[in-house]
């Protein structure tokens, strides 16, 4: 097993301090002089890879790259030149197709890019993409998320672990979540790309079994090939087993939103750091209300008459680090992107990530949840539910469980395969109680060690 350092000793951020103000990272000296430099290298190596990005991505489909293109969608439909791409693995498609797949000459679209167009960049954006280069996809555990700033996680297929700095994803992803995605080292610091899906923990195994099974045959044609070359190579794999398993599932009726599009749970999430700007940039955007400190957006293609509102397109909310669009279908969530980004410009700091759910997988979560509510318990509650949550686990323990042919959980990790089918299962409880109750849940840990079950120190902060 490999341990990567995360470069990030002595860092420990506790909301933005002033310029003047001490350093929360403990070194005693004036914030503007310590950890602001690195906020300040980090936004600006930020703008530059966000230029690099568009750059590429218009290269990658210009007309000269056509049959390129095909070749790689061709992979991506599993070989069969039929099926289209699912809006969620989108994002992972166009970073395979830009810096992942390489033709029949052995070279990607990006090596490409830079034998042509290196001169005409920067110093910062040639730096971004020659890092982009060295980017590798896996499937990956989260393992402990640090709100605000990023999250450890444990690539599953390289058993590697690391600390990836990204704010937005720590707004969305749960412990023990599984995400499927590219990662890449920016300035001494492991970053995602932007391109990530989430993978459902029982649809894990058949995912793996695929990107296996499709780097055993690339090495076959190149044995010297390193393992993350070869995972960016075969990306695809993921995707096509995802994709199978989804359409194997039991169908649910399309509903669709007032314009006939198909309902789709929809976010995109940009970064900033100047809300007051912001909120004054929407302000003078048409058909974008103000509602509170958020932002409602109605219709603008339909106006009603008398006292009726004009029919909703979406909300947009601004917090002090970042904006959520949320809208009901994927074509909205396109025609929104496009209002936000050319009203802001450059108050978005990073392009967005974006998630697309399915009515199907939003029932069934909403089933899960419905024995709790959304708003958080009042004062006093909290301990109540953890306490009582708690005790349920500490006695499930020493419950004969079905799936363990009627022996107890501690009976079951006495031994070194029996541990690890523990851990497992209790990774998935932990998981669903985190996405049910949110952070109002057992102490895990405290479970793993009463079973003896080794608990991972977690990362340096």
């Amino acid at each position: 097993m490999v341990e990567v350092p995360d470069g990030r000793e002595g860092m420990s951020r506790t909301g933005k301090p002033g310029r003047d103000d001490l350093c929360p990272c403990g070194s005693e000296r004036r914030y503007r002089y310590c950890c602001q430099k690195v906020e300040d290298a980090r936004k600006v190596a930020q703008a530059a890879y966000n230029r690099a990005l568009k750059k590429l991505l218009e290269f990658t489909f210009s007309p000269a790259l056509g049959s390129r293109r095909a070749e790689a969608l061709f992979q991506l439909e599993g070989g069969s030149g039929t099926v289209e791409i699912e809006e969620w693995e989108q994002p992972t498609a166009l970073a395979f197709l830009a810096h992942g797949f390489r033709g029949r000459d052995g070279n990607t679209v990006l090596d490409h890019f830079m034998k042509k167009h290196r001169h005409a960049l920067s110093r910062d954006e040639t730096d971004a993409l020659m890092d982009l280069g060295a980017s590798w996809p896996s499937l990956f555990e989260g393992e402990k998320v640090h709100p605000e700033e990023g999250i450890d996680l444990h690539d599953v297929v390289l058993d590697e672990r690391f600390f990836v700095h990204d704010v937005a994803s720590t707004r969305q992803v749960k412990r023990w979540d599984l995400l499927f995605g590219w990662v890449f080292r920016r300035q001494n610091e492991i970053q995602m790309v932007g391109a990530s899906y989430l993978v459902p923990r029982d649809l894990a195994a058949p995912v793996l079994d695929s990107i296996f099974a499709a780097m055993k045959e690339h090495r076959a044609h190149d044995p010297k090939v390193s393992d993350r070359t070869a995972l960016a190579a075969v990306a695809w794999a993921a995707n096509v087993a995802l994709r199978k398993a989804y359409r194997e599932a039991p169908a649910t009726p399309k509903m669709m939103n007032t314009a006939g599009e198909e309902v789709l749970f929809c976010e995109a999430r940009y970064e900033i750091d100047d809300p007051r700007s912001v909120r004054k940039a929407l302000a003078e955007v048409k058909h974008l209300m103000p509602d509170g400190g958020d932002f409602v957006w109605l219709d603008s293609k339909k106006v009603r008459k008398g006292n009726q509102p004009n029919l909703l397109r979406g909300v947009i909310r601004i917090g002090e680090h970042e904006i959520v669009l949320e809208t009901n279908s994927r074509e909205r969530l396109q025609e929104g992107k496009k209002l936000l980004e050319g009203a802001l410009g450059s108050l978005i700091l990073r392009m967005p990530t974006e998630s697309l759910q399915h009515l199907r997988v939003a029932l069934a979560e909403a089933e899960e949840r419905s024995v709790s509510s959304k708003d958080p318990p009042p004062p006093g509650t909290a301990a109540v539910i953890e306490k009582l949550l708690q005790k349920h686990y500490e006695d499930w323990i020493d419950h004969p469980l079905p799936v363990f042919n009627g022996k107890t959980p501690r009976e079951m990790a006495r031994s070194v395969d029996g541990r690890k089918t523990v851990e497992a299962l209790l990774k998935d409880m932990e998981n669903r109680a985190l996405w049910s109750h949110g952070e109002v849940s057992a102490d895990f840990d405290k479970i793993r060690r009463e079973l003896k079950i080794p608990v991972r120190p977690r990362s340096r902060r």
